[in-house]
């Protein structure tokens, strides 16, 4: 549990911290419907929900930050990732703005009883649409659990969208 509350309390610095860029460049908020598929023999999916608040990447700068929390609905796991994007520069004509991103957090259930922390790595695209502040997404990540003795993998799809101004 004091693990947890560290990595929140670090969370919640990192984001203080960047709160002056996200004013800057722009910020976007997003809902997204969370799959999250078990690599593991005999594994299986479970699926949930993810919100998010994302700053940063842009016209003048690629990178971009964004931190979420994915509730999986059986069994009942919460998920909390702080991600670094990195969004290829495209045509402005272009409908899709493909991005990887990099990301750590900390998986636990419900109860905060039992977590682990997390590591992994994945890309996305963002889906332009002509004057408007919405922009859909698709995204999957490789997430590596350090759970105790061992280490579990997953794959987490999301299809959600964003709202708010800035970004590519």
């Amino acid at each position: 549990m004091k693990g947890m509350l560290k990595g929140v309390a670090a969370l919640a610095l990192a984001s203080a911290l960047f709160t002056t860029s996200a004013e800057a460049q722009g910020a976007r908020f997003g809902v997204a419907a969370d799959g999250l598929f078990s690599l593991e023999e005999g594994g299986g999916s479970d699926f949930g929900a993810a919100v998010m608040g994302e700053f940063g990447g842009g016209p003048d700068s690629p990178i971009g930050f964004r931190v979420d929390v994915a509730y999986i609905f059986d069994p009942e796991v919460l998920i909390f990732r702080g991600n670094v994007l990195y969004t290829f520069m495209t045509s402005a004509d272009s409908k899709f703005h493909p991005y990887l991103l990099g990301t750590g957090g900390y998986i636990t259930d419900t109860d905060f009883d039992n977590g682990d922390f997390l590591a992994g790595a994945g890309a996305g695209f963002n889906i332009m649409m002509e004057n408007s502040s919405i922009t859909p997404f698709i995204e999957a990540a490789f997430l590596n659990q350090f759970a105790s003795g061992t280490s579990i993998q997953w794959v987490d799809a999301r299809l959600g969208v964003k709202i708010g101004t800035g970004g590519n």
